[in-house]
Parts: C-alpha cells; sequence; structure tokens
C-alpha cells in the first residue's frame, strides 16, 4: 500500500528538467529492505554526459552555477518528504544553502556527488518500493505496510533574518540571480503508532541570504549619482 507521496512543481528549465526525468528512471524501483540504507548519490552515481546529464544551474558557494546534473537536488528534496512522512529514519541530509520558495520551508535536501548525500534508513519492518516519475511535477511514492498511523509536521517561525546583498558579476559563466533573506527555521516530525508519539524530532535549518547576481559591469556613480 502507499505509505507516502509527494510532488514538487517543475521550473521551465528543459535542461533541468532532462535531469530529473534520467534521475527518476534511475531512482523508480529501487528496492529498500528492512534494516537497510538508501544513498541517492549511490543510485544515481557521477551525473556524467555519457549519462545523459545536461548542464543547468546548480548551487555552489551560496551562488547559481551551471553544472552537469543540475536540478537533481529536486529528487533529493521529494524523496526526503516522502521518508518524512512514512516515519522513516533520517540518516544524512543536507538543505540548500539559500531558501527556494518551490519546495517546503526547511523539509528539503540537496545532492553533489560525491561528497553531498541524502541518506535515510528503513528501519520499519518492511520492504519499501520506491516509484519515481516526471509530468509536470516531480512525484515520488514510497510503497509497503503501514507501520504509523500518522505522521504530523510543524513548523516554527523564521528568526534572524539576514539580508541580502547585491553582486555585480563580469565573468561569461555568470548565472544571474535575484535576492532573498535568509533565515532560520525549525521544523518538528511527530510520528503517532497506536495514539502514541513513538519519535519526536526536530530539524533546525539556517538559511544564508541570496544575494542578487546582475551579469555586467556595477554601473559607474556620477556625483549625481548612479549613471549607465
Amino acid at each position: 500500500e502507499e505509505v507516502s507521496t509527494f510532488s514538487t512543481r517543475l521550473t521551465a528549465n528543459a535542461p533541468r528538467t532532462n535531469n530529473l526525468r534520467i534521475a527518476a528512471r534511475t531512482v523508480n524501483g529501487t528496492l529498500v529492505m528492512p534494516g537497510k540504507t538508501f544513498s541517492l548519490n549511490a543510485v544515481l552515481g557521477r551525473r556524467t554526459p555519457e549519462k545523459g546529464y545536461a548542464e543547468a544551474p546548480t548551487i555552489m558557494n551560496g551562488r547559481l552555477v551551471m553544472g552537469h546534473g543540475g536540478g537533481v537536488s529536486q529528487m533529493a528534496t521529494t524523496i526526503y518528504n516522502n521518508v518524512f512522512f512514512a516515519g522513516l529514519e533520517d540518516v544524512r541530509h543536507m538543505p540548500h544553502s539559500f531558501y527556494i520558495s518551490r519546495y517546503p520551508v526547511g523539509r528539503e535536501a540537496t545532492v553533489n556527488y560525491p561528497d553531498v548525500d541524502l541518506v535515510w534508513r528503513n528501519d520499519s519492518k518492511y520492504a519499501v518500493l520506491v516509484e519515481a516519475s516526471v509530468t509536470n511535477t516531480v512525484n515520488v511514492r514510497f510503497w509497503s505496510t503501514k507501520q504509523y498511523d500518522r505522521v504530523v509536521s510543524e513548523t516554527g517561525a523564521r528568526t534572524n533574518p539576514r539580508q541580502p546583498k547585491t553582486v555585480y558579476d563580469t565573468r561569461d559563466q555568470c548565472v544571474p540571480q535575484e535576492a532573498n533573506p535568509g533565515f532560520d527555521i525549525v521544523v518538528r516530525r511527530k510520528v503517532y503508532q497506536g495514539g502514541k508519539i513513538v519519535k519526536d524530532q526536530s530539524w533546525r535549518t539556517v538559511y544564508i541570504a541570496e544575494d542578487k547576481v546582475v551579469c555586467g559591469p556595477k554601473p559607474a556613480e556620477t556625483p549625481d549619482g548612479p549613471r549607465g
């Protein structure tokens, strides 16, 4: 039976969607036995042109850059939410450095081969079958036998706001980006079984401010103000 399902919306970037379709085909049908762990990097391997992965925007050091397999982190986020709502064990996940509004705040994950990974363990008594697809959204379902009555997600207030700055970049490989503030957020998961809470966990995410990046030189200034 279906024990969790989650979808995230796509962007209009065609190479990025291509990468997600390849990732979905690779992940689809993965069977995780009781006590075993799932590593997204282990399943996908290095994202290379030979596998069909295209260059698309990805985040590195707080900036958007072009890289083969850009966008695959959306698969990580979609899988992570299935892990969350199936009540399974989160072994290791890393949120994006800055917040991306199409994802649930504080409940998302990124990957970068080989060092940044999404790893979860099937700590239930039943095997978990992973179904993944890309339509107009990225879709993941976990099929297993329900062990928990329900899983509740609670999101706290955004605290410690951080303001972005504007960066001018004249490099040919510059990728523009819009400004968004940074903040801290706490997400709590409560897992119920037999009417009692059997798992009560919290994760704090610290998002840096996403700077506005303008691809080009900084406008010259005159005594009367900016020019150009």
